[in-house]
């Protein structure tokens, strides 16, 4: 963590971060936020707060977009990096099935990739 820190904060870091700390126990994380000043961009304001082990949950996030629970949980596989064949396997349909699935989230969703779809949902990490 003290690596990440310190890039981040580092002159011509990135204006935000934000970054993870699993607490010892591993039940929840600690929450770093980190803004440079725009008066000063050498300086880096940084806000602690407390997490949850369950930062992000992709059933919630994408409820507002007016998916179906298949396509939301096809969309939550999309997410981890599965393939269309490994989600249809997992979901015990067939691949065509899966793809058209894809094709009908990123329609409703108004994206044509993964990256995305990631992006479209950053907002509801955490």
């Amino acid at each position: 963590m003290t690596a990440e820190l310190e890039r981040i904060t580092a002159i011509g870091g990135p204006d935000r971060a934000r970054i993870f700390v699993p607490l010892a126990d591993g039940t929840d994380h600690l929450i770093i936020d980190t803004a440079r000043l725009p008066s000063n961009k050498e300086h880096v304001a940084l806000q602690f707060r407390p997490g949850t082990a369950k930062l992000f949950d992709p059933d919630e996030a994408l409820r507002p977009f007016g998916l179906t629970p298949a396509e939301r949980d096809v969309a939550a596989f999309l997410l981890e990096g599965a393939t269309a064949r490994e989600i249809a396997s997992a979901r015990r349909s067939a691949p065509d099935t899966v793809r058209a699935q894809v094709k009908s989230i990123y329609a409703k969703l108004g994206i044509g990739s993964r990256t995305e779809l990631l992006r479209r949902l950053i907002p509801y990490f955490c």
